[in-house]
């Protein structure tokens, strides 16, 4: 077996078959073999820099990889609220954020640009690059049901007090990977 090919499948086994350009180079992989192995259709490429390999299953964590790696973006809002485990939150929809000025329009993903991605609102969840737990939960585009908002509105008022909490406590531990 090729062994650039063979460190390429082992390099992508553990990302759901996903490799970027910068990510095979680092590895050690030739561009001219990538080229190569997309024309031979060993591999394909679903977004600019990126590759994924010929016969891996689809799933929704490679096309969150797919999205990540394709314009330095990290999951966030729903998507990353779904990786970090947050109840209410399906698998669905795939959003990202990036530095304002690189976003560039998908059809397959929605894009979000951000002024403000500090270290502390990025983080990695399920092995993917992510908006911290803190960022996810407070995103303004996170859509909260509505009928949680109710039943939270009358516990206040028949006095039962909030079912909220302050999230802080253990969140920013969990955000800085403590």
């Amino acid at each position: 077996m090729d062994p650039y090919w063979a460190r390429l499948v082992d390099f992508a086994r553990s990302r759901d078959g996903v490799i970027t350009w910068a990510e095979a180079i680092a590895v050690g992989i030739p561009p001219r073999r990538l080229q190569s192995w997309l024309r031979s259709g060993r591999l394909y490429r679903p977004a600019p820099q990126v590759y994924v390999v010929a016969g891996t299953p689809e799933t929704w964590h490679q096309r969150v990889r797919v999205a990540t790696g394709s314009g330095a973006a990290w999951a966030s809002h729903r998507t990353a609220a779904a990786l970090w485990g947050l109840d209410g939150f399906d698998r669905r929809t795939i959003e990202v954020v990036t530095v304002r000025g690189r976003r560039r329009k998908r059809r397959s993903w929605r894009v979000h640009e951000s002024r403000t991605l500090r270290g502390v609102d990025l983080a990695i969840a399920d092995g993917i690059p992510a908006t911290s737990v803190v960022r996810a939960i407070l995103d303004p585009h996170v859509p909260i049901d509505a009928s949680a908002l109710k039943e939270e509105r009358e516990s206040i008022e028949r006095g039962k007090g909030t079912r909220s909490y302050d999230t802080t406590a253990w969140s920013l531990p969990l955000a800085q990977g403590v």
